[in-house]
């Protein structure tokens, strides 16, 4: 499964350049905190549930009268704001992530497949007996993630010919 839109570098200064830019937007954003397993796990939240809290607050607004001295109307609206503000945001950089995991699957499933079509060269070498590719095999083999069944590789017809002769 070739990808024709894969003919792609990325040179060092380029990636020093992004990592940069990434970690300048994170300065940005100095609020931003990390929740621990068990936080996250409290509630799920999706776009219903937004409509429960942005009618809440609507409603909390027109009665103030229902909430307690204590209640904080601002931090809350200032909350639901920085929400609204900050979902542009997070819905980019979703879409940068999924590219980003998409390409680099793309990668390394093109090159597992190069590995594997030269983990085939290697085996016919060995066959061959040709010197250090025993070793060399072995060793890729004992690298891949779930067994590998050996496959001789099918000889063309030009190739059995010209043994022939």
């Amino acid at each position: 499964m070739p990808y024709n839109n894969l003919e792609a570098s990325l040179s060092s200064t380029e990636q020093a350049d992004l990592i940069q830019r990434i970690q300048d937007m994170r300065a940005l954003l100095p609020f931003l905190i990390n929740l621990t397993p068990k936080e996250k796990n409290r509630g799920k939240y999706g776009q219903h549930n937004y409509a429960f809290l942005r009618s809440a607050f609507d409603y909390a607004q027109q009665r103030p009268e229902l909430l307690p001295p204590s209640f904080s109307l601002t931090g809350w609206q200032a909350d639901i704001e920085l929400y609204d503000r900050l979902m542009p945001i997070a819905q980019q950089v979703a879409i940068l992530q999924e590219a980003l995991n998409d390409t680099m699957f793309a990668l390394r499933t093109e090159a597992q497949k190069s590995a594997l079509d030269f983990l085939k060269f290697a085996q016919v070498a060995a066959t061959s007996n040709q010197p250090g590719t025993t070793g060399m095999v072995e060793n890729l083999k004992s690298k891949l993630s779930k067994p590998y069944k050996a496959r001789t590789p099918k000889v063309s017809p030009t190739t059995e010919n010209t043994e022939e002769q």
